[in-house]
């Protein structure tokens, strides 16, 4: 994918692994409309990673989310995986299922784990994730 401008790609969809199928294609800019996407973007100056973080929420939202028992609706449900000598912050929610923590490792793992954030400590990948929640959870409302 270049390293041009997030809102002016189209959406990409990536070549599956090992015969699985293949990944949701990335939502477009017009996925994003109505969305705290932008501001997130450049209030929290988010790098790459923390982009695509927000593109698998807006993914999941876009397609309805999962329905908790308590009314609310989840699109991402982070968890910390301490992996090496990085902190990783990763979803438990894929194509609107939650999955174990064990398995959303797993998929990360697939997929690439560059291609989620890292961060020195248990504490800055928390810290950081809740920023960018608070932005996830006005596309919610």
């Amino acid at each position: 994918m270049p390293d041009d401008d997030p809102k002016l790609m189209p959406t990409m969809v990536k070549q599956p692994k090992d015969g699985q199928a293949p990944p949701d294609p990335e939502p477009s800019w017009a996925d994003r409309l109505g969305t705290n996407y932008d501001h997130a973007s450049s209030n929290l100056s988010l790098n790459e990673q923390e982009r695509k973080v927000y593109l698998h929420h807006l993914n999941n939202l876009h397609k309805g989310g999962v329905k908790n028992e308590d009314g609310t609706t989840s699109t991402f449900r982070a968890i910390t995986a301490g992996i090496g000598d990085k902190t990783y912050v990763l979803p438990t929610v894929w194509n609107n299922k939650i999955v174990s923590n064990e398995q959303a490792i797993k998929r990360a793992k697939m997929e690439g784990l560059d291609n989620y954030p890292s961060y020195p400590s248990h504490e800055q990948a928390l810290k950081r994730y809740m920023q960018i929640h608070d932005y996830m959870e006005g596309d919610l409302r």
